[in-house]
C-alpha cells in the first residue's frame, strides 16, 4: 500500500529537524570550554529555532487548506530518503562527540555536513509545496543554512591555519 504523505506532514518533518537541531547545538554550546566555539553554536541554536518557526507557520497554513493535494511522487521517493540520511549521518556524528565530550572543531566539522544535508532535504521540500509564498520562505531557509555553512567551515578554516 503507498503511503499518501502530504506537503504538512514533510513540514512538520522537517519542524522536528530544527527543533532537535537547536538543541544539539545549545547542548554543544554548553559542553564546550571553547568561547569562540560556544558562540557560533549558540548563533546556529538560535538560527534553527527561526527556521522552526517559519516551518510551523509554513505547515499551519498547508493544515488549513484540507484538499492539499499529496506529494509528487518525485518528493514522496527522495524526502523520506534525505530525511534518514540527515537523522543518521551527520546528525548522529555530532551526538556521538558530544557524548564523548570531544566539543571542539570535529563537531563544526560534522555540522557542516549537517546543515549540508538540510539544505539538499529543503531544496526537495521547497518543490513540495505550491504556494510562493511559502516556497520564498523555505528559499529564505536555504540561504540561511548556506550562510551557516560558511560560517562553520570559516570556523574551520582558521582553526586548521
Amino acid at each position: 500500500m503507498a503511503i499518501e504523505l502530504k506537503a504538512a506532514e514533510a513540514v512538520e518533518f522537517a519542524e522536528r529537524i530544527e527543533h532537535d537541531a537547536a538543541n544539539l547545538y545549545r547542548c554543544a554550546a554548553d559542553m564546550t570550554t571553547d568561547v569562540a566555539v560556544r558562540d557560533v553554536l549558540v548563533k546556529m541554536a538560535q538560527a534553527e529555532v527561526r527556521h522552526g518557526e517559519i516551518l510551523a507557520d509554513i505547515r499551519s497554513g498547508l493544515k488549513a487548506n484540507p484538499a492539499a493535494k499529496p506529494l509528487d511522487e518525485r518528493s514522496l521517493e527522495v524526502l523520506p530518503v534525505l530525511a534518514d540520511i540527515i537523522v543518521t549521518g551527520a546528525w548522529q556524528d555530532i551526538s556521538s562527540r558530544l557524548r564523548s565530550d570531544a566539543v571542539d572543531g570535529t563537531v563544526l566539522c560534522n555540522a557542516v555536513g549537517f546543515e549540508k544535508d538540510c539544505i539538499i532535504f529543503y531544496s526537495q521540500l521547497r518543490d513540495a509545496v505550491h504556494r510562493s509564498e511559502d516556497r520564498d520562505r523555505i528559499d529564505w531557509i536555504i540561504r540561511d543554512e548556506l550562510g551557516h555553512v560558511a560560517v562553520l567551515a570559516g570556523d574551520l578554516t582558521r582553526r586548521m591555519c
